[in-house]
């Protein structure tokens, strides 16, 4: 819905008309998929008519964009590594760090996009202190984990 759907309600019936006259006048700038899709892609329960999840579909592009992540569990330890890509010149490199602490005894390695995991491990993070603060205990790896999975569920 454009900016102007939302204020239809505020407008007197002449101008609705001519809003409805513009919107429908302007040629869209995406092809016939990316316009069907454009309107099921604004949440991940709406279902598009031929069945997709488009945010689920735009989720898996970006893991197969992003790098590989490999956790490996043995008696007493964990061994977690990740695919470094090489950066940009302009990028500074510690930006591209793929394994990141979220307590004490607890990290994450991720193989999707950096933006998207470093407001999760924000999250996992602040829950981790909380924990600690309400338990006084530190979370363990099931609670960590069961957390980050309802955030993203």
């Amino acid at each position: 819905m454009s900016r102007l759907g939302h204020m239809n309600e505020f407008l007197i019936p002449q101008e609705k008309e001519n809003c409805a006259k513009e919107r429908s006048a302007q040629p869209s700038a995406h092809s016939g998929t990316h316009a069907a899709a454009m309107s099921y892609d604004r949440a991940i329960t709406v279902f598009s008519p031929d069945g997709h999840l488009f945010q689920v579909e735009y989720a898996m592009e970006a893991v197969k964009n992003g790098t590989t992540a490999v956790g490996v569990r043995g008696k007493g330890t964990v061994v977690l590594g990740v695919e470094k890509k090489s950066a940009a010149k302009l990028q500074e490199p510690r930006t591209m760090r793929k394994i990141m602490k979220l307590d004490r005894h607890v990290s994450l390695a991720f193989a999707g996009l950096v933006a998207d995991a470093r407001v999760l491990v924000n999250k996992a993070r602040l829950e981790c202190q909380s924990y600690r603060l309400t338990m006084e205990d530190s979370p363990t790896v099931e609670y960590v984990s069961r957390f980050i999975a309802q955030v993203q569920q």
